[in-house]
């Protein structure tokens, strides 16, 4: 794995299966290697290369790319072209300035079956270079699907398949410009009154979304930075991010937003509590006049 965020979790590990499992079922991979398994009465033989950060790549890696056009499998973790190429790599995918990056053509022409690699956390595939995606939902921008690949040999091809991990925790990321277009005032409601209904409104999309950011793209005033802060204050699945750049709205969350929030008529319940929340607000204000 990249070794700004996996530190030394490979070793850890590799220290665990030497002691306590069985070399068979579980092996660690820390440098480039090949090796021949017997599968099933036939041998194949596979490729690793685990992400390394060589001064000299090209020779480095000689030994292994020479031996390249007879492997069968390789599985790795790093970059390839084609995915540094196609600007989807987040923030938890961004490799060390020293990692190499590879070519998938070579991979493509050379490997007989595939080459299965971690570390874009989307599965996206270049022909028979596959990114297997993280199994799980780390970080917001990361909406797609979740899972693993499951590959099937048979004969001269394979089969693939991926296999979404359905209980994988949903993230999104609403911006307020949205939000404040598809959420109506009332002329008779007060800029805290407002500003409470919104945050219900947020709140509720905790029922389908385990971590939500709010992307406050537009001007606010203190009122508002004040009680949204409050009102999700020591909730850690809330982020509050200031940006001044209208970013460009992913398909897939626009999506996901227009199915949470009706923009003509909201639902009901949303619409009670933050009817509750508003009738509260007035009995504490003539309250304490």
């Amino acid at each position: 794995g990249t070794l700004t965020h996996d530190l030394e979790t490979p070793e850890t590990l590799k220290l665990i299966t030497e002691n306590f499992l069985n070399p068979c079922v579980c092996k660690i991979i820390t440098t480039c290697e090949i090796e021949t398994l017997r599968i099933k009465n036939k041998e194949y033989k596979i490729g690793y290369l685990p992400e390394e950060y060589p001064q000299d790549a090209d020779t480095f890696y000689s030994e292994f790319f020479n031996q390249i056009d007879t492997l069968d499998i390789v599985f790795g973790h790093g970059t390839f072209k084609f995915a540094a190429n196609s600007m989807q790599i987040s923030e938890m995918e961004r490799s060390i300035a020293s990692a190499p990056v590879f070519d998938e053509q070579l991979f493509n022409s050379k490997v007989k079956y595939f080459t299965a690699f971690g570390h874009i956390h989307k599965q996206t595939s270049d022909t028979n270079v596959h990114y297997n995606s993280s199994f799980s939902r780390q970080a917001h921008g990361e909406e797609d699907p979740k899972g693993f690949l499951h590959f099937e040999i048979t004969d001269d091809t394979y089969k693939l398949n991926f296999i979404e991990n359905t209980l994988a925790p949903k993230f999104i990321k609403i911006p307020l410009s949205i939000l404040l277009k598809k959420v109506a005032r009332s002329e008779s409601s007060s800029d805290a009154q407002y500003y409470t209904y919104l945050c219900h409104v947020i709140a509720k999309q905790f029922e389908k979304f385990f971590k939500i950011r709010l992307d406050v793209d537009v001007e606010v005033d203190d009122m508002f930075k004040a009680l949204v802060r409050g009102f999700f204050s020591g909730n850690p699945c809330f982020e509050y991010f200031e940006t001044k750049k209208v970013k460009e709205i992913n398909n897939s969350v626009s999506e996901m937003l227009s199915k949470s929030i009706n923009t003509t008529n909201f639902d009901s319940e949303i619409e009670q509590e933050a009817n509750t929340a508003k009738n509260k607000i007035i009995k504490e204000i003539l309250s304490n006049p």
